[in-house]
């Protein structure tokens, strides 16, 4: 919903400059600044949600007020519900989740109001006279929050390059090494350590922490460890847990698009997708889809259009080449001064162009519905692997083979990190189910367990938030509901349901949800169902394949020391990626400097 940038320190006109020129993109309706000798921030709204200017960030201040304040992006989707339970007496009329946030924390205390939010948000709580504050995001870490201190100041906010700015302006070539040569053996193979960046002291709040932050440095008042997944071994009826859903999702998206018209939605034809449109369609809601068509990866996409051309919808549809995809890499980097997850964050910005330049406001999209209802391929390898040879390889060896939540990198104590948290969530989910090798599906609970907590809460969500951040759209993820996760963790026995027969896994009940929801509509379900989709980040991949090292300067490859021998072709981009970094933030070249340099030798 909303930018910010928080500090205790006099911002000087330069470092305002840099802030504001950044931050502004994400909010049109309205900016607050104030710079004062014991602190400043920088705040740019996206009016979403109670959208009357008495909901402007942050609440009651004046210029020369010194009380508590906090800011947020995002949105509390049970800012209603909430205002009715607990009697916090605000008028419906125009209620925004900004004012039923700030009575919350007056009734309950910070800690204990987020327990009852159920949203997707980043919030920053700051103490009267700057003196500290207190950072923490949603349980699934869909938005984006940085911060850093030294021994003067303290820096909060959703953009890293602004709090590397004002607090060191320097990068960690260490880090960008970590990167490079982090484990290509499994998982997301290979990626920067979630609560680091490229910056220099510059951290990610993790999804579900609280954390305490001043000058001299900061300290967690609350870690998250989720206990997501709930064995649940009570016989269903699949058509009753169908139903249920579907009319659960039907209410999930009414809430999530309530009675705005700046609302569209991503559409890709897979299953997730489909699923958003049709109950939008169900709920006779007239709202503008927007289909993404790249190079090499168009198959469904050329599909989606038949179907919503079939149910008379209104649709938008936005071309992605190759060549566009490097500016909007170049773009993302430079704007957000990290590596784009497996490229897919810039393959999404002409996306979010398009809706910007169409006025939308708010996209809902089917982000979490792999994660949560089995939908990635790792699944489907357990489900077809020997069992006895998966009865023999302890937990740790498990997710290092079968998860996607990825591994640190092999020469640095990240690794050791790394293990301590997957032993520490393995340990608390076996204690709860100690027969979790009991078959190939209670093998799949562990890994999603595991995948749910770091692979879903750290590393896919928060650079989508930050390349809508960038076009000035707020995304809504209906599948990352608390009552859609809950009911899908905790409700459904998906070992019941699921096709032991086929061994086939990938997001089996979503598909069975839709068939029903097509059979109510009279449509037919072998139109709407798609089997595979595409993945978006082969497109990332096809185009750095025709890029050759050989046209990266000697110096760089040596500063960062790359060798030009055995790479795969995600090393190559994750080098690309790097090497645009290094470029953007040490050697201070423009867009078209990069670009000349390295499309040199392309193929």
């Amino acid at each position: 919903m909303c930018g910010f940038f928080v500090t205790n320190k006099k911002l000087n006109a330069a470092e305002l400059d840099v802030i504001f020129s950044r931050i502004q993109t994400r909010g049109p309706d309205d900016v607050k600044i104030r710079i004062g000798e014991l602190g400043s921030y920088v705040f740019s709204r996206l009016a979403c949600t109670g959208r009357k200017f008495s909901s402007m960030q942050p609440l009651h201040l004046t210029e020369y007020s010194y009380d508590d304040f906090f800011v947020f992006n995002g949105e509390i989707y049970n800012y209603k519900e909430l205002n009715k339970k607990f009697k916090l007496k605000l008028r419906n009329k125009n209620l925004s989740d900004t004012e039923v946030i700030h009575r919350m924390i007056k009734k309950f205390g910070f800690v204990d109001a987020l327990k009852k939010f159920n949203g997707a948000f980043a919030i920053g709580y700051t103490k009267k006279n700057f003196e500290n504050c207190i950072l923490t995001k949603d349980i699934y870490g869909q938005k984006s929050l940085y911060f850093s201190f030294n021994k003067k100041n303290w820096f909060y906010g959703n953009d890293p390059y602004s709090v590397a700015y004002c607090s060191n302006r320097s990068i960690s070539e260490e880090n960008l090494k970590k990167y490079l040569g982090s484990n290509e053996e499994f998982g997301t193979r290979g990626l920067l350590n979630p609560n680091l960046s490229f910056f220099k002291n510059v951290f990610a709040v993790k999804a579900g922490d609280v954390i305490f932050l001043n000058n001299k440095g900061f300290k967690f008042i609350k870690e998250n460890i989720s206990t997501t997944l709930v064995k649940n071994d009570k016989k269903q009826s699949l058509k009753n847990s169908i139903n249920y859903f579907n009319k659960l999702l039907d209410k999930k998206i009414k809430e999530h698009v309530d009675k705005n018209n700046d609302v569209c939605f991503e559409f890709s034809g897979g299953i997730d997708s489909t699923l958003l449109m049709i109950s939008n369609f169900k709920n006779k809601r007239d709202h503008r889809y927007y289909i993404k068509i790249a190079e090499g990866i168009d198959n469904i996409a050329q599909k989606s259009i038949k179907k919503l051309k079939k149910l008379k919808l209104d649709y938008k549809i936005v071309y992605v080449s190759k060549n566009e995809y490097l500016n909007d890499t170049l773009d993302f980097i430079r704007y957000t001064g990290l590596p784009p997850r497996w490229g897919t964050a810039p393959s999404m910005m002409p996306l979010y162009k398009q809706m910007m330049k169409d006025k939308m406001k708010i996209c809902l999209g089917g982000a979490g519905a792999d994660e949560i209802f089995y939908g990635y391929p790792n699944y489907t390898e357990i489900l077809n692997f020997d069992f006895e040879k998966l009865k023999k390889l302890n937990s740790i060896e498990l997710v290092k083979k079968f998860s996607f939540s990825g591994w640190r990198s092999d020469f640095s104590k990240d690794l050791k990190v790394y293990i301590a948290l997957i032993k520490k969530l393995t340990k608390k989910y076996i204690l709860e189910n100690p027969n979790y090798k009991k078959n190939a599906y209670t093998i799949c609970d562990l890994i999603r367990y595991v995948d749910l907590n770091v692979f879903m809460t750290e590393i896919s969500d928060p650079q989508a938030d930050l390349t809508a951040i960038m076009t000035s759209i707020e995304l809504r993820s209906p599948f990352l509901d608390k009552e859609i996760v809950n009911y899908a963790t905790k409700k459904i026995n998906h070992r019941f349901i699921i096709n032991e027969n086929s061994k086939k896994i990938s997001k089996f009940f979503l598909k069975k949800c839709l068939e029903q929801r097509c059979i109510e509509l009279r449509l037919d379900p072998k139109f709407f169902i798609e089997k595979e989709k595409e993945g978006t980040r082969n497109f990332a991949i096809q185009f750095f394949k025709k890029l050759s090292i050989k046209s990266i300067p000697k110096k760089i490859l040596n500063d960062l020391k790359i060798k030009d021998k055995n790479i795969s072709p995600k090393m190559k981009f994750k080098i690309f990626f790097v090497v645009i970094f290094y470029m953007i933030f040490k050697l201070k070249l423009s867009n078209k400097e990069i670009s000349k340099v390295i499309l040199k030798n392309a193929k």
